[in-house]
């Protein structure tokens, strides 16, 4: 994180979240003292703005503030599993899920924050997003297991605003799993098919 502290994710051969201290030279070890549930499992670690750390885990989105934990619980049985996290430019919160598409949090700083979901219904081409990444001008690219979907913030949820790209564009026809920008505004998608 911004200070140099270290942050871990355990799953086996326990479930543990911990954070190494490099002031300290130590290890916190969290849990019910510091409002985090020890047997949620973080897959996703994210700070946009120097300590505001937000920990993505099985049941929900977690927003640490004063150095407890502030709990927005999803229901994993229809989310599934949480993929990928980023923050845009503008601040808001993207979550990629393998059930439910991808959600989006206007004011994730706020006291009590919601969320607007992008499903099929919503012109996803698939509720199974496995990445996220943002182009330069602040498109929202969600990679797939049918290729990748770009979301246009700025415009109103709805399928008009929503561009699908597959193989037909020129991208491996294979799920992808790894989104990426680089310093040169280039998109890189990673797949079970190449590169």
């Amino acid at each position: 994180d911004s200070r140099g502290d270290v942050w871990v994710s355990c799953n086996a051969p326990e479930v543990a979240l911990i954070r190494w201290s490099r002031q300290r030279d130590e290890f916190h070890r969290y849990g019910p003292a510091d409002n985090w549930d020890p047997v949620q499992r973080a897959a996703l670690i994210r700070e946009p703005n120097p300590g505001e750390i937000w920990v993505i885990a099985t049941e929900g989105v977690h927003r640490m503030r004063g150095g407890r934990f502030e709990s927005f619980p999803f229901d994993g049985a229809k989310t599934g599993g949480f993929q990928d996290a980023v923050f845009d430019p503008a601040g808001r919160l993207w979550l990629a899920t393998t059930r439910a598409g991808v959600w989006r949090c206007d004011h994730p700083s706020a006291a009590q924050i919601q969320f607007q979901r992008y499903s099929t219904n919503e012109g996803l081409s698939v509720n199974n997003v496995r990445s996220l990444t943002l182009d330069r001008e602040g498109y929202l690219y969600a990679g797939s297991v049918r290729g990748v979907d770009r979301i246009d913030p700025k415009a109103p949820v709805g399928k008009q605003y929503i561009r699908h790209f597959t193989a037909a564009d020129g991208l491996p026809n294979s799920e992808h799993t790894a989104s990426y920008t680089d310093s040169q505004g280039r998109l890189w998608f990673g797949t079970l098919g190449g590169l």
